[in-house]
């Protein structure tokens, strides 16, 4: 397995601890693919995990979600949504969750929640 992988199986784990209720991880569609999609409540979330190991890993997690990144997010989240008849009345929201990977085999984890308004 894979940094990606592991940070990601962690990462939806972390969520599901946390109240999100997980539908779908690793969708993957011609245009790309989402990490882990559920919901909050009533509301779509989308969650971007990215994972990094050595010095700053936690800070260029995050900072690794640029402009492209998040233009090819907002794509897929309608991609999905079309996929799945997801009404335009259900709320929608793009998280961002870095991982940082510690030499001891742990690990530092930050959720950013509406990541694409930060």
């Amino acid at each position: 397995m894979g940094i990606g992988q592991w940070g990601e199986s962690l990462v939806a784990a972390y969520l599901e601890n946390n109240g999100l209720r997980l539908v779908d991880c690793n969708w993957r569609c011609p245009y790309g693919e989402l990490d882990v999609v559920g919901y909050d409540g009533d509301t779509l979330v989308v969650v971007e995990v990215r994972t990094r190991r050595g010095k700053a890993a936690l800070e260029r997690a995050l900072a690794s979600v640029d402009h492209k990144k998040q233009a090819k997010l907002a794509s897929l989240v309608q991609y999905y949504c079309a996929a799945h008849q997801i009404k335009d009345t259900v709320p929608v929201r793009i998280d961002v969750v870095g991982v940082a990977a510690l030499p001891d085999g742990l690990a530092h984890i930050e959720w950013v929640k509406d990541a694409l308004v930060w």
